[in-house]
């Protein structure tokens, strides 16, 4: 009875507890033998359960201590790949006189090969500062088993050495691109990257240029907002106008939406506090930040607001009329005179007919009201009036025309009076006559329906 079947690698025996190491796109080159067979063990070779042809023929050489008997020897040449890893190489020998016809020797392959990496646990949604957690997974398909690295693209240093990279929570620091690879002995992987985009509310960094800025009327000058976030955030410069009850502020207009607010021609309906307002979106929420108000004085001659002025007044001859105008100005006015024709009235003053108040305080800062009264207005009293204001800055003018219409007289609303009723005294009687022609036709279409052979039923 023939030996056994045995493996050798490269000379060296294999046996059933060994591997057969092979790098990966190598040929392993294995040979089987059996001792002592007449006639000579028949050959075979298996991967898995799969029969593979060896090079070339079985060889069955006389063995030199007797030569009635042989040794029968086959070479598997295999090119061997990362798919092979773990699978069993398998000699066997058949012949009549083994208890079961046939032997096996087994051998495992050890395919070695460099790594192959991939990512796992990169978010899918939006990531908070300080609110999310995020573990990066480097798993690498290596053998022998491979050593990871981690790295930041911008920076040689490595980060991280273990499979997993924690960022416990994230934060606005650990925004970048990672880099992990893998290697081992037969070489490095090919690297793989993702990037964490981690978001955070707006922080607003600066507000400016100062807390206070004063300039002069008709000059130009400008607002910055700084502020950082991720996404990048937007700007709402907004003017916090006065409450004339006090309190809070009731009205906000938004004067700019970008970054910087530029003023190229101050008016004193700029003159205020403004307020940034910062704001980003995060997972759908909005988030929004506010800095503290900065104030914009205005200094300079009065100005006459105009766009809240009325060009004329109307009324009916014989009631009062008043001419009222807001005008700013700061310093406060130290004059402010109405005229008309030849006439001229200070603030404060009267004549006859007319008075001229003293300057009240308007609901805005700097802002003053100045009001002409006239008792029972006669036509004579329609034309224009001026209004002068004047500080030590400069002056300004505005004209108010004053319309006097004639009342209606009496005998014009009784004679509007009795035409409406006369009008209506007609309608009501074309109603009625309407009425009785339809009964009158009724009855006789009733008349005209009756047959004297209807007598005689």
């Amino acid at each position: 009875m023939p030996q056994e079947p045995r493996i050798e690698n490269n000379g060296t025996l294999v046996t059933p507890t060994l591997n057969v190491t092979v790098k990966t796109e190598d040929k392993a080159v294995l040979k089987c033998s059996s001792k002592h067979g007449n006639p000579p063990a028949i050959l075979k070779w298996f991967l898995d359960d799969v029969e593979l042809t060896p090079k070339g023929n079985q060889t069955n050489t006389p063995e030199a201590d007797n030569s009635r008997t042989f040794m029968a020897t086959s070479i598997l040449e295999l090119y061997v790949n990362k798919s092979h890893h773990g699978k069993i190489i398998k000699c066997v020998a058949i012949h009549e006189t083994y208890a079961s016809k046939s032997a096996t020797a087994p051998v495992r392959l050890d395919i070695t090969y460099p790594p192959a990496v991939r990512l796992e646990g990169i978010p899918n949604h939006d990531i908070e500062e300080g609110k999310d957690n995020v573990d990066l997974k480097c798993i690498a398909d290596a053998n022998p088993p491979a050593t990871i690295i981690w790295q930041r693209l911008g920076s040689r240093e490595i980060v991280g050495i273990s499979e997993i990279m924690k960022f416990h929570p994230v934060s606005q620091r650990d925004s970048g691109t990672y880099t992990c690879l893998g290697k081992n002995d037969i070489g490095p992987s090919q690297p793989i990257s993702t990037t964490l985009d981690v978001k955070y509310a707006p922080l607003i960094k600066s507000v400016g240029p100062d807390k206070l800025t004063t300039s002069p009327l008709y000059s130009k000058t400008e607002f910055v907002c700084s502020a950082d976030g991720n996404p990048p955030p937007t700007y709402q410069w907004l003017q916090q106008v006065p409450n004339p009850n006090g309190g809070p502020p009731d009205t906000v207009i938004v004067r700019s939406s970008e970054p910087k607010l530029v003023f190229t021609n101050i008016t004193y309906d700029y003159q205020g506090d403004y307020v940034c307002v910062v704001s980003n979106m995060i997972s759908g929420t909005k988030r929004t930040i506010q800095s503290q108000p900065i104030t914009l004085q205005v200094i300079g001659a009065p100005q006459v607001m105009r766009q809240s002025e009325k060009a004329e007044v109307v009324v009916r001859r014989g009631e009062n009329a008043l001419l009222s105008v807001v005008v700013c100005a700061d310093p406060r006015p130290r004059r402010t005179a109405w005229e008309w024709g030849s006439s001229q009235l200070e603030a404060g003053a009267g004549v006859g007919r007319y008075h001229a108040e003293e300057l009240l305080q308007d609901t805005k800062e700097d802002c003053y009201v100045a009001r002409l009264h006239v008792k029972r207005v006669d036509p004579l009293d329609a034309r224009t009036y001026s209004l002068t204001v004047e500080n030590e800055r400069g002056l300004d003018k505005h004209s108010i025309y004053l319309a006097v219409r004639e009342p209606l007289a009496v005998s014009t609303v009784f004679s509007v009076a009795v035409g409406s009723l006369i009008v209506f005294m007609i309608c009501v009687l074309l109603a009625v006559y309407i009425i009785k022609s339809e009964r009158c036709c009724f009855r006789k279409r009733r008349r005209g329906d009756f047959k004297p052979t209807d007598a005689e039923k």
